[in-house]
């Protein structure tokens, strides 16, 4: 079922939202800052939580240990980085459009973090990555003129026979790497995006 979506105001800023009946989020892109809409319930982890926070993206102060600013599209900078803000986010003022094809795969760590199971459909986990990428192709677009388009989607939705089972980054790289050339070297893509949950040791 279709849950993202994006277009303009009118006043022309970008807009991208996800919306279906567990969700609605979104972005407005402005000039000199963004909108955001978030369910309240991301920050107080209240699931009964029905009520939503908006507002604007610089009021938002990132973590100076993890500025990743196409990551973390929701956390931009505040009044004193508004400099790099500017920088990053409006550079493309071309119109020159480009299109990126990527193929996604979400490890069972990740469907069973957006509520799967074992054997459960996989339409759940292949929605959320698609409302991340809407929102995140609102940044390469402003930012590169960069558009996002999605070829093959594939979930891990079983325990048995993962291909991704490290803790260790370099490692699923590898084992990322391994699993398409021997198993999807068919996939027309430009890129591929594996999507995992796996939680690192606290040493690592």
């Amino acid at each position: 079922m279709l849950n993202t979506f994006k277009g303009q105001t009118s006043e022309g800023q970008m807009v991208r939202f996800t919306i279906d009946e567990n969700t609605f989020m979104g972005i407005i892109f402005g000039q000199n800052y963004h909108y955001v809409i978030r369910p309240a319930k991301d920050y107080t982890q209240n699931s009964e939580d029905d009520s939503f926070i908006v507002y604007k993206s610089w009021d938002i102060i990132p973590d100076a240990n993890d500025f990743d600013y196409i990551n973390n599209a929701l956390e931009v900078a505040n009044d004193d980085n508004m400099e790099l803000f500017e920088q990053v986010t409006f550079r493309n003022s071309s119109g020159c459009s480009y299109i990126l094809r990527i193929a996604t795969d979400a490890d069972f760590e990740f469907h069973q973090a957006k509520g799967g199971t074992n054997g459960s459909a996989a339409s759940p986990t292949n929605n959320s990555i698609r409302s991340e990428i809407n929102l995140i192709e609102g940044v390469y677009l402003s930012t590169f003129g960069i558009s996002i388009v999605i070829g093959n989607q594939y979930v891990v939705n079983t325990s048995a026979n993962q291909p991704y089972t490290s803790t260790n980054s370099l490692t699923l790289l590898s084992q990322f790497q391994s699993h398409w050339i021997t198993n999807r070297s068919t996939v027309e893509r430009d890129i591929a995006l594996r999507n995992s949950d796996h939680t690192p040791p606290e040493n690592q």
